[in-house]
């Protein structure tokens, strides 16, 4: 780790030149934003945001198999949303808040990490909350001579290429939200280092602090990329102490009127544990235990590959959207574990389940329609589905803008496929939802 790590430095070495503005922003197939370089001295302060209403109507599973159930349906109402404190101190320096909050009539389960230093364990714990509020970001920028760039505080990294699943990403800890694909996530807490060669290449480096508060403990990401054209590729590394070192690589380009995204890992062994079940007898009577055992002396990988296009439709410019989307995880397994609760909380709490990647093969198909009748209707609708164990999500959702700040929304979700596996272990597979957003 150390010497790749002296390797990328030297190279920023040799790339300390004061970059050309102009040649920064001559090319306009840019994949890669690269930062806004500047001399001037200029202030500025803001305050926006977003704030989300949702009604939703929740069937249980009871009364779509029995018309006679006495079980009643449910309803939820929800209120939250995000500030954004942005404060720019000219010549790059700048600091970013991000303040969300939350609340419902029903209470909103929150999860709360505690980390023991002593024995470098976490322990989660859900609380049941009807107010929340939360710190996803606070960061400072700090350009050095127009060369390095450093990000210091909790912050969101937008780390891989593709769609729904990314998994060169071993930074940020929650994952992509089907329900609300573009909902702000929370950061994590360490510095990014950034360092730009012209308009050709970029190396990232992040520093991650979280459960730690020593050197030693804390884990090291690092990615160089670069642009050939309209292709961008990318490889990618992540190490920590005790843990074992992944290594990966991403590719970004466009054919024949196609966006193409692949990115991936490799490792050997893996930082996610599998579960084993054991049977324990305490007096004469045997009971089950679960146990997380690590996955060790064995090849492990996690691939996502995504194709999408936009198309003319009767002469209106990228009206129909299209996105189809595979993962895979080698250690990927169809073994029982949603029909068992305790099972299954098991395996939440040490990370031998991740939800949409427990499974050796996944399935994402999205297909958007924009100016519908008007120009400010549109839909968009999600099939998200887990090939092995036959279960899946339909999620259609027709939205209205009639301002850029201002969108209206009706949608549903509906989870469907044998009885007991991911999708279809929730106790209310169909939900109608509709909400409002207010951006400001």
């Amino acid at each position: 780790m150390r010497v790749l790590f002296l390797f990328f430095l030297c190279l920023s070495v040799v790339w300390t030149q004061t970059i050309d503005e102009n040649e920064l922003f001559e090319k306009s197939d840019i994949i890669t934003d690269a930062p806004l370089l500047t001399n001037e001295s200029f202030k500025a302060f803001s305050l926006t945001g977003q704030i989300q209403g949702e009604f939703s109507y929740l069937i249980p599973k009871s009364r779509l198999t029995n018309l006679e159930s006495s079980d009643p349906n449910r309803y939820l109402f929800t209120i939250g949303g995000d500030l954004f404190l942005d404060i720019r101190q000219g010549k790059g320096y700048k600091a970013f808040v991000d303040i969300a909050f939350a609340t419902s009539s029903g209470g909103i389960p929150f999860l709360h990490r505690f980390y023991d230093p002593a024995t470098d364990t976490s322990t989660s714990v859900t609380e049941t909350n009807t107010f929340i509020l939360q710190m996803k970001e606070i960061f400072i920028d700090l350009p050095l001579a127009h060369t390095v760039y450093l990000r210091l505080g909790k912050q969101f990294l937008k780390w891989g290429t593709t769609y729904f699943w990314n998994p060169t990403d071993l930074i940020n800890r929650e994952r992509k939200n089907l329900g609300n694909l573009e909902a702000t996530r929370e950061g994590t807490w360490g510095l990014k280092i950034h360092i730009p060669y012209k308009t050709v290449a970029n190396w990232y480096t992040f520093v991650d602090f979280t459960d730690t508060d020593t050197i030693e403990h804390t884990a090291l990401a690092s990615r160089l990329e670069v642009l050939l054209g309209t292709t961008e590729i990318g490889i990618c590394g992540w190490w920590k102490k005790n843990a074992i070192p992944v290594y990966g690589a991403d590719l970004s380009t466009r054919l024949w009127g196609f966006d193409i995204k692949a990115e991936g890992t490799i490792s050997y062994g893996d930082n996610r544990p599998s579960l084993k079940e054991e049977i324990i007898t305490i007096g004469y009577v045997p009971f089950t235990n679960y146990v997380a055992e690590p996955i060790s002396h064995q090849w492990v990988s996690r691939l996502s590959f995504s194709i999408s296009r936009s198309w003319d439709v009767f002469d209106e410019k990228e009206r129909l959207f299209t996105l189809l989307e595979i993962f895979h995880n080698s250690q990927g397994t169809n073994a029982s574990l949603f029909d068992n609760p305790i099972k299954l909380q098991t395996a939440l709490a040490t990370r031998a389940y991740i939800p949409n990647e427990y499974a050796r093969w996944y399935l994402l198909f999205s297909l958007g329609f924009k100016k519908i009748f008007v120009r400010e209707l549109s839909t968009q609708m999600y099939t998200l589905w887990n090939i092995e164990d036959e279960s899946a999500i339909l999620q259609p959702t027709l939205t209205y803008a009639p301002t850029s700040d201002v969108t209206l929304s009706a949608g549903l979700s509906w989870a469907i496929g044998k009885p007991d596996r991911e999708y279809t272990t929730t106790a209310t597979p169909l939900t109608f939802s509709g909400g409002v957003t207010l951006r400001f």
